[in-house]
């Protein structure tokens, strides 16, 4: 549950700031709401992650849920480097840090984008 919210929010997060952004509306009101709904959906996902990791989930031998979880942090570091979503949240943060070290995830890192 979790996690499909994070990624939906990323999803929904950059299609709509670049939707917003091509189609020229600049109306400020507008553009601050998006973001604000946006950064406190991601919020709250990182939050829920960072409670389920505190009470033993994503843990153990590695499985799709940790890697999908991974990739989806890893992408959300590299490329939306305005949601400072690690201060607060060093268990969510080392499980990101473990899981980058894993060859499967060095061998396929995405580049870094400035958006």
């Amino acid at each position: 549950m979790w996690l499909r919210a994070l990624l939906e929010t990323a999803y929904t997060f950059g299609f709509r700031l670049g939707e917003l952004r091509s189609l020229r509306y600049r109306q400020v009101n507008l553009l601050d709401g998006v973001i604000a709904l946006e950064t406190t959906r991601a919020e709250r996902a990182a939050d829920g992650f960072e409670t389920a990791l505190g009470e033993g989930h994503y843990q153990g031998p590695i499985d799709a849920a940790q890697i999908v979880l991974g990739a989806a942090l890893e992408n959300v570091a590299r490329r939306h480097k305005v949601w400072a979503w690690r201060p607060g949240r060093p268990r969510l943060s080392g499980f990101l840090d473990e899981i980058a070290r894993r060859p499967s995830f060095t061998a396929t890192v995405q580049p870094e984008l400035e958006v």
